[in-house]
């Protein structure tokens, strides 16, 4: 059975999904792994009869930071955005294949693109021109989105009628309204939300958009019993929901999947590598020979929030700081490993129940999920940063 799957979230409401340096106005597209990871192991906790225990359980083959560096039962990807067949990646932070010429007309419109089509990830991970696909139409969303022809065509059923764009999902805001339980004074203010669409087709069904996720297991994958299991675990946080706001019904969703994963088409190994998820390096994965080697380029995360446990609600995890999905990375000078990352340990400082803190470790999954970059383009072929 294949080790890799994949899992569509396909909305029933709204998503919520908060950035820090915005407030609760704002929303980002996608969730983030470590938000996903820590939401199952939530699921997991009040869907077992032996919530805590189990959830001890599962933790304890992961590598955990001060603890090991054993390979982790899986890993999985940050949820990503998707509309009908078409999946987008975030947008690799290394330069892409193109003319001179075609960077200097493009230039501006390619640094606002923040996903690309499949098509188009996998052709700028092979270092395969790309300046066959810089026509005005394949940029979607304001330019948010960059697609191959094709990959256009098949989203065609999603072209809104009054604005004559394809329009995949909508961003707003929506009036909530807060009361003081003292005063019993309200105060009204605005929550952002992120709203994938449904396209029905006539009698055939729905062209729908929403999220996707990868799993990879460590070995030869799960067995059907496993993967029922997983299922189930989706479908329970689906009715409890993903994300912030869920007191106000957002972030559920149904499953469509787990399904087969054809993999990523990458031709070649080359010495770099791309990670779709936050990753938190352990200590040996730094330094002069480390994963920061030549030809890389990242973006670094501060992860924050709120502790999300039964015995401890209402206080701040300590921040951590993580490599961002794209970024692309180097192989050690040990070679290519077979996981990248650990859990990185956020518990509160002061570990007592009566304090309103948990009274137990609290980890954030910073684990990679690494997609190799093919055969760097050699000095000499035309290559320009996007």
């Amino acid at each position: 059975m294949a080790a890799i799957k994949l899992f569509k979230l396909t909305p029933r409401t709204a998503f919520h999904f908060g950035q820090r340096g915005v407030g609760v106005e704002g929303t980002q597209l996608f969730c983030h792994a470590d938000t996903l990871f820590s939401a199952l192991c939530l699921t997991l906790r009040e869907l077992e009869p032996d919530g805590s225990a189990a959830l001890t359980r599962f933790l304890g083959p992961f590598p955990r930071q001060g603890h090991s560096t054993d390979l982790p039962p899986f890993r999985l990807t940050s949820a990503f955005p998707y509309a009908g067949e078409v999946l987008f990646f975030p947008k690799p932070l290394v330069p892409g294949a193109l003319k001179p010429a075609a960077s200097q007309e493009h230039g501006k419109t390619l640094k606002e693109v923040k996903f690309v089509s499949q098509g188009i990830f996998t052709a700028w991970l092979n270092n395969e021109a790309l300046d066959g696909y810089l026509e005005d139409t394949n940029f979607l969303h304001g330019g948010n989105l960059w697609v191959t022809p094709a990959e256009r065509e098949a989203l065609e059923d999603f072209r809104d009628e009054e604005t004559g764009r394809i329009l995949l999902w909508k961003v707003d805001t929506v009036p909530r309204v807060t009361v003081d339980r003292m005063t019993s004074k309200s105060a009204v203010y605005q929550a952002g939300r992120v709203r994938y669409r449904r396209i029905k087709l006539g009698d055939d069904g729905q062209w729908r958009a929403g999220l996707w996720v990868l799993v990879d297991w460590s070995g030869e994958g799960p067995d059907q019993a496993q993967l029922d299991w997983w299922a189930k675990l989706f479908v329970v946080l689906g009715d409890s929901g993903l994300g912030g706001e869920r007191s106000a019904g957002y972030g559920q969703f149904d499953l469509e999947g787990p399904a087969d994963f054809a993999g990523f088409g990458i031709q070649g190994l080359g010495e770099r590598w791309l990670t779709l998820a936050p990753y938190h390096p352990r200590p040996d994965e730094v330094g002069q020979e480390g994963v920061l080697g030549e030809g890389c380029s990242y973006k670094l995360l501060i992860r924050r929030g709120w502790v999300a446990s039964p015995e401890g609600m209402s206080f701040r995890r300590p921040l951590v700081r993580m490599l961002g999905e794209g970024s692309v990375l180097h192989h050690p000078a040990a070679g290519v490993q077979e996981s990248y990352g650990d859990l990185a340990d956020v518990t509160p400082a002061v570990m007592d129940p009566a304090e309103g803190n948990p009274g137990h470790k609290v980890w954030r999954y910073g684990i990679a999920f690494p997609v190799p970059v093919g055969t760097p383009i050699q000095e000499g072929d035309e290559e320009v940063a996007t």
